[in-house]
């Protein structure tokens, strides 16, 4: 799962906006490249070292970046962020995890064996229990954190329990695979298949209301030898875990181009997908538990590209989405259950942004990404976002 100054911003401030940030208007959709240069809860881990960088002697080189991939929140004063760092400019990169205590954020230690890999999504069914997924996979108990998986393809995970997760994500053959965590360990294979003809899948979210009840989604392709031709498609892609199987779901198509990237379930009956639509405009679409319906969601501007990544629902009528435009502006939608409503995340504007994610619970919301670079984190009090300062390994 997955997630602030407020302030309404039209679309003529945006084609003024755009002006001012000519490099970033007409990127197709978020960055997810090494920039060239920087510009849980439960009792606080020692913070991590922040010298030398794991692996050297001596001090770490000066250019580096932090990423912040996912977060989760199980109160307004516990939230986890996780996702990933790294030193020069094509070092090995080590995950990285923070914690928010209601004040401030710290970075955490992690297990030594674990100094090497990417943290992808984070997902916390109690203060004494959060999974980190990526490669490795690990595991917080609510005094320390260890490997339950050094290595997976899962890039998602929500835990609807204690000791119960669902992780899910694309292997290196290109294939749909889920995982569930029972506690003790983790059980891994395929997805609900996709007809023959599909020339490649991303699994890119999933939200669980139960042990048995999951709704993950993503896009699929085909015809790619054909693009940029009409021929060429990229079709959303949603399937409900029913705690034995997994069935497709199939969402409507907007375009033909489209994809969603993440979802959030207030229940069974109630689950919102968000992502964007050929790459221009924002993508949101509410499952009832039987069917699809199109949602819309706001657009921060028509000049540039705007996609949402990220998107938490802590009720029926009660979701907060968050994105990027054109690469240099993250925004967040916020959904009333009638209406969305746009407002400005404090971290930009800037280029390339990653992410970024966000986790709500009531009266409360945490986003986390990162910009050109660097990490940032933002909280939102129902009335306006406010940036937190956000620690990043030195």
């Amino acid at each position: 799962m997955t997630r602030n100054q407020a302030g309404r911003l039209g679309v003529t401030s945006a084609a003024l906006l755009c002006l001012t940030l000519a490099a970033a208007c007409g990127s197709p959709g978020p960055s997810h490249s090494r920039p060239s240069e920087a510009s849980s809860a439960g009792p606080a881990s020692p913070a991590a070292a922040t010298s030398p960088a794991p692996g050297t002697v001596g001090s770490p080189p000066v250019k580096h970046a932090d990423f912040l991939a996912g977060v989760s929140c199980t109160s307004r004063t516990s939230c986890l962020a996780a996702g990933s760092y790294y030193y020069g400019a094509s070092g090995p990169q080590h995950p990285l995890v923070e914690r928010w205590d209601g004040t401030s954020w710290q970075v955490q230690s992690l297990p030594a064996d674990a100094r090497d890999g990417v943290l992808t999504a984070i997902s916390c069914a109690g203060a004494g229990s959060c999974t980190a997924v990526g490669s490795p996979v690990i595991g917080w108990n609510g005094s320390r954190w260890s490997i339950e998986l050094r290595s997976s393809p899962f890039t998602a995970v929500s835990c609807p329990a204690l000791s119960s997760c669902v992780a899910v994500g694309t292997s290196q053959s290109g294939t749909p695979e889920a995982g569930a965590w029972n506690g003790r360990r983790w059980r891994v294979g395929p997805m609900a298949g996709l007809p023959g003809y599909v020339q490649s899948v991303t699994v890119a979210g999933v939200s669980c209301w139960a042990p048995t009840g999951c709704l993950a989604v993503g896009d699929y392709s085909y015809g790619a030898t054909a693009q940029p031709t009409a021929r060429y498609r990229d079709r959303a892609l949603a399937e409900y875990w029913n705690g034995v199987r997994w069935e497709i779901v199939p969402p409507p198509d907007v375009a033909r181009r489209d994809r969603l990237i993440a979802v959030s379930c207030a229940g069974p009956r109630s689950c919102l997908a968000v992502g964007s639509v050929r790459a221009k405009l924002t993508l949101a679409e509410r499952w009832n538990g039987g069917s699809w319906h199109v949602q819309r969601a706001a657009n921060f501007g028509r000049l540039g590209y705007n996609e949402l990544t990220g998107v938490s629902c802590w009720s029926v009528v009660r979701c907060v989405a968050v994105g990027s435009y054109s690469l240099g502006v993250p925004f967040a939608d916020i959904y009333n259950g009638q209406r969305w409503r746009l407002s400005l995340l404090p971290a930009g504007p800037r280029q390339a942004i990653t992410g970024p994610a966000v986790s709500c619970v009531p009266a409360w919301c945490e986003a986390a990404g990162s910009a050109a670079g660097v990490a940032f984190t933002a909280g939102w009090d129902g009335l306006a976002w406010r940036p937190q300062p956000t620690p990043n390994p030195r």
